[in-house]
Order: C-alpha cells, then sequence, then structure tokens
C-alpha cells in the first residue's frame, strides 16, 4: 500500500510508519519555456540510512518521481508555491507518495538528456550555447545517492545570466535555464 506524507515549508520533515521525507532545500528556475522546481531531499526507511535524492519537476505541473532503495517517492502536488515562494514558505504545502518497488518504478536510464530552458535539444546544440557562457559563480556541488548533481551561474556575451546544471547518475541530465530578474 503506498504511503502519504504531506509537508509544510521550504525545510519540511514528515514521518510515515518507518519512513521519513525530508525537504532540505528548494530552488526555483526561470527560463522561456517555464518554472522548474528542483527539490533536494533526504528519505531514510528501515532499516538502513538516510538517502540523498534530488528532483526536478516542471513548476506548471509541480509533479514528478525519484527512485530511491525502498520504491518510488512521487511529487503529487503542491499547494501555496509561486515566484516569491521564499517570502511566504510557511504557506507552501507538499503531498508526497511513496511507493513499494512492486508498484512503481523510475523510468529507465537515458543516456544524456540535454535541455536549454526547460526544452529537450541536441548535445550539439547544447555544446554551442555553453560555449557562450562564461564564469561559474554560485558554484555547487551534490553528491547524490546514484551519482551528483554540479551546478553555477554564468553570463552571456550580453551580460544575461544563466543556471548551468549537469546531474549524474540514473537521470544523467545536463540543462542551461536563463534566470530571469525577479520583478517587484
Amino acid at each position: 500500500m503506498a504511503e502519504e506524507f504531506r509537508l509544510t515549508g521550504l525545510n519540511g520533515r514528515a514521518t510515515e510508519g518507518k519512513v521519513t521525507v525530508e525537504i532540505l532545500q528548494v530552488t526555483l528556475e526561470e527560463g522561456n519555456a517555464g518554472a522548474a522546481v528542483n527539490l533536494s531531499l533526504r528519505v531514510t526507511g528501515t532499516p538502513g540510512k538516510p538517502e540523498a535524492l534530488a528532483l526536478t519537476v516542471p513548476g506548471t505541473s509541480a509533479k514528478g518521481e525519484v527512485s530511491w532503495s525502498g520504491g518510488l517517492l512521487a511529487l503529487k502536488r503542491v499547494e501555496g508555491l509561486d515566484r516569491y515562494f521564499h517570502t511566504t514558505p510557511d504557506k507552501i504545502i507538499w503531498w508526497f507518495e511513496l511507493l513499494p518497488p512492486s508498484i512503481g518504478k523510475a523510468p529507465p536510464p537515458r543516456t544524456t538528456l540535454f535541455l536549454i530552458d526547460g526544452k529537450e535539444t541536441t548535445e550539439k546544440a547544447y555544446k554551442k550555447i555553453l560555449s557562450t557562457l562564461s564564469g561559474q559563480e554560485r558554484w555547487s556541488c551534490a553528491e547524490t545517492n546514484e551519482g551528483g548533481i554540479t551546478s553555477w551561474e554564468a553570463k552571456d556575451p550580453a551580460g544575461r545570466r544563466y543556471r548551468v546544471r549537469t546531474e549524474s547518475g540514473r537521470s544523467n541530465t545536463s540543462s542551461i535555464m536563463r534566470i530571469r530578474p525577479l520583478e517587484p
């Protein structure tokens, strides 16, 4: 039977049965194709040690799933999330469902998925745009259960800012997302 978790805020934690799900970090990326929500999660089941998970979902659907050793963790819906989520984090409610391995499995791994502003592209087009960017500000690197996530911010020749992100492991995704300035 699936277990449901309801977490509130940007650093929520919930326990259901012998499983605990924690939100460690939430970031919002905006681009021409829309927004994406990046979640850094930790799932702890028994017996076992905590597993770090990364989940990126389109902001329009706010749904997605990620595998862990105990099955599949699925984000079913989000309430109260908007582009100003950092000013009202206590109003955000995340609805997760934990499915055992027999109910659901993540899709088979791809070689590498290349995205520009949330749209799938070719490796050649991705590398062409990447070659025009310079700098590595706000660089970060995180180890995950299945690989790692590296990201940084860079600028194009016109001074526009982009987030470059590479995720290795099961998802093998490389993305470039334009960072739009927030409007007051």
